[in-house]
């Protein structure tokens, strides 16, 4: 687990975090052309949080990425499950965090996009052919937004294309926390 922690903001890369599991009522994907294969199957989980002034924004998501062996499917897939936001908003803080008090486990359907733009912004790192499923999320009800949920998109796709290409991923985390 790699804990990184400059002035108002925080990442905390770590490969599972079990309390962040959630039940899914829905999926959505996308597909985006890959140019390369993977070797070996990926799980990594990142966690984010920022100060504004009085607010603390904050958002966990993990996933695991399954690289395509197939000479013929040179595509990667982001797969983002959610569920139920009702339920969801209701649930006690039960995910823990590296960064703060717990999370609410979960994906609400508000923040689904936004987890789709960041993971499919190819200017944080290539990924191979393959899936890259979220596996993990958690949420704060006042401090979780889109802005986060993009970032932590972002930089989940950064450390796991760190981790394909042999590189650090705690120095792939500290890059996208300086520019974030």
């Amino acid at each position: 687990m790699t804990v990184l922690v400059e002035g108002v903001r925080g990442i905390a890369v770590r490969r599972d975090e079990p309390s962040g599991a959630y039940l899914a009522t829905e999926r959505r994907s996308r597909l985006a052309p890959s140019t390369c294969y993977g070797e070996q199957p990926t799980q990594l989980t990142v966690e984010v949080r920022r100060n504004f002034g009085g607010v603390t924004a904050r958002s966990l998501l993990g996933g695991e990425f399954t690289p395509c062996l197939k000479p013929q499917e040179l595509v990667t897939a982001f797969e983002v499950p959610f569920g139920d936001d009702l339920v969801e908003i209701h649930s006690p803080p039960n995910c823990q965090s590296e960064l703060g008090r717990p999370l609410i486990a979960g994906l609400p359907r508000d923040f689904v996009e936004a987890v789709l733009v960041g993971l499919m912004d190819e200017s944080v790192g290539a990924l191979a052919a393959g899936v890259l499923r979220i596996t993990r999320a958690g949420f704060d009800p006042a401090g979780s937004s889109e802005n986060t949920f993009t970032a932590v998109g972002q930089i989940l796709r950064s450390v796991v294309s760190a981790a394909q290409e042999n590189r650090d991923p705690a120095a792939a985390a500290l890059a996208a926390m300086r520019s974030w």
